[in-house]
Protein backbone atom coordinates (compact mmCIF):
# COMPACT_ATOMS: atom_id res chain seq x y z
CA UNK A 1 0.00 0.00 0.00
CA UNK A 2 1.45 3.48 -0.84
CA UNK A 3 1.13 5.97 1.37
CA UNK A 4 -0.47 9.62 0.29
CA UNK A 5 2.13 12.08 -0.34
CA UNK A 6 2.90 15.23 2.34
CA UNK A 7 2.06 18.80 1.30
CA UNK A 8 5.52 20.86 1.49
CA UNK A 9 5.16 24.22 2.77
CA UNK A 10 8.47 25.02 2.56
CA UNK A 11 11.91 23.65 0.79
CA UNK A 12 15.37 24.51 1.04
CA UNK A 13 17.43 24.00 -2.10
CA UNK A 14 20.89 22.10 -1.79
CA UNK A 15 23.81 24.21 -2.20
CA UNK A 16 25.66 22.01 -4.70
CA UNK A 17 22.61 21.92 -6.97
CA UNK A 18 22.48 25.50 -6.97
CA UNK A 19 26.03 25.76 -8.14
CA UNK A 20 25.43 23.04 -11.04
CA UNK A 21 22.08 24.76 -11.97
CA UNK A 22 22.21 28.28 -11.08
CA UNK A 23 25.57 29.81 -10.57
CA UNK A 24 27.04 28.31 -13.62
CA UNK A 25 25.13 31.17 -15.38
CA UNK A 26 26.70 33.87 -13.82
CA UNK A 27 29.87 35.54 -14.76
CA UNK A 28 31.66 33.97 -11.38
CA UNK A 29 35.13 32.27 -10.65
CA UNK A 30 33.97 28.50 -10.15
CA UNK A 31 32.77 28.42 -6.37
CA UNK A 32 33.79 26.13 -3.58
CA UNK A 33 30.63 25.71 -1.75
CA UNK A 34 27.35 27.13 -1.34
CA UNK A 35 25.92 26.94 2.16
CA UNK A 36 23.01 28.34 3.13
CA UNK A 37 23.09 31.41 5.33
CA UNK A 38 19.89 32.67 6.63
CA UNK A 39 16.59 31.00 6.04
CA UNK A 40 13.53 33.64 5.44
CA UNK A 41 11.01 34.13 3.31
CA UNK A 42 13.36 34.35 0.61
CA UNK A 43 16.76 32.20 1.72
CA UNK A 44 20.34 33.85 1.26
CA UNK A 45 22.72 31.77 0.33
CA UNK A 46 26.73 32.33 0.88
CA UNK A 47 28.99 31.38 -1.98
CA UNK A 48 32.67 30.70 -1.79
CA UNK A 49 35.03 30.80 -4.70
CA UNK A 50 38.90 31.21 -4.51
CA UNK A 51 39.06 34.94 -3.97
CA UNK A 52 35.85 35.95 -3.05
CA UNK A 53 32.29 35.51 -1.67
CA UNK A 54 29.31 36.10 -3.02
CA UNK A 55 25.33 36.20 -2.51
CA UNK A 56 23.04 34.42 -3.46
CA UNK A 57 19.35 35.24 -2.96
CA UNK A 58 16.46 32.61 -3.86
CA UNK A 59 12.98 34.06 -4.00
CA UNK A 60 9.91 32.39 -3.42
CA UNK A 61 7.55 31.25 -5.89
CA UNK A 62 5.09 33.73 -7.15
Amino acid sequence: MTQPAIAVIHSIPDGAALITTVLCEYSIPKPHSCKLYKRGLNDTYLVTTERENYILRVYRRG
